[in-house]
């Protein structure tokens, strides 16, 4: 079933489907990422570390680290390890416990994997629970075992056979497979649903000019003391507001 932007009532509503396609299926669950054989340190199990590691090469961790990491191949957090601090690096593996933000062309998190933070890629496949916002150019795909709670989860496509709660944003293509769940605000292009699939929320029409992602622009002149504003009771986005009015009337002022 694809929506189309020719009928408004079609744009928003209130809906739960199970739309019969394709006969359920057992979803299999493959290895995305593999480790490079060359160019790999390990911080073993061992190991409790703090400190800012960045280089070339590929990086498995262990044991506990805290801190940020900037790798040019692949980092994987194995099983049992656990991880504070933001990643960024070509590829990105977690089949331990990660809190910080993920910044790579691929992401995986494992059965065995959580992050609690937010994901930055071109793919991202989750088998495992992420608390977090997912921005993925390409593809995500949330597998069997996988639990995605999200502020929002945004991609061309996203495929669903575990669950998936919150925003969701897809400007191609949203499936659902049978065993897999949606529940929350749904904005997609074109959207798929097997048998046992269920979408429950409120479903909007993709529109690029209102859901493409945008840089917030930040107005520097806008930088205003807060203990300042706090005196006189207002935001200081007011008082930039009333300092711009009062620049085009002065202006005005010397026209005349």
């Amino acid at each position: 079933m694809f929506f189309g932007s020719t009928k408004k009532e079609d744009e928003n509503q209130e809906m739960a489907t199970e739309v019969k396609e394709q006969p359920a299926r057992v979803q299999k669950e493959v290895e995305l990422i593999s480790l490079p054989a060359n160019n790999v340190s390990v911080l073993n199990s061992l190991l409790k570390t703090k400190g800012d590691i960045s280089g070339g090469g590929s990086l498995v961790i262990g044991g506990e680290f805290e801190g940020n990491l900037e790798l040019e191949e692949t980092v994987f957090v194995e099983d049992g390890a656990k991880l504070i601090g933001d990643i960024k690096a070509n590829s990105i593996k977690i089949s331990g416990e990660v809190k910080g933000n993920l910044d790579a062309k691929i992401v995986e998190i494992t059965k065995n994997g959580s992050l609690e933070g937010n994901i930055k890629s071109n793919i991202t496949v989750i088998s495992g629970l992420v608390n977090g916002s997912v921005v993925s150019t390409n593809t995500t795909e949330v597998l069997v075992s996988g639990v995605l709670d999200t502020t929002e989860c945004k991609s061309q496509k996203i495929k669903v056979v575990g669950k998936v709660l919150g925003k969701v944003v897809a400007s191609e293509l949203l499936e659902v497979i049978s065993g897999g769940s949606v529940n929350g605000t749904i904005i997609t292009k074109g959207i798929r649903t097997e048998e046992g699939g269920s979408i429950i929320g409120n479903i909007q029409t993709y529109d690029p000019s209102k859901h493409e992602i945008k840089e917030e622009v930040v107005d520097k002149a806008a930088n205003i003391d807060p203990e300042i504003s706090k005196l006189i009771n207002l935001d200081p986005k007011d008082i930039q507001k009333y300092a711009k009015k009062d620049s085009n009337e002065s202006t005005e002022a010397k026209r005349i």
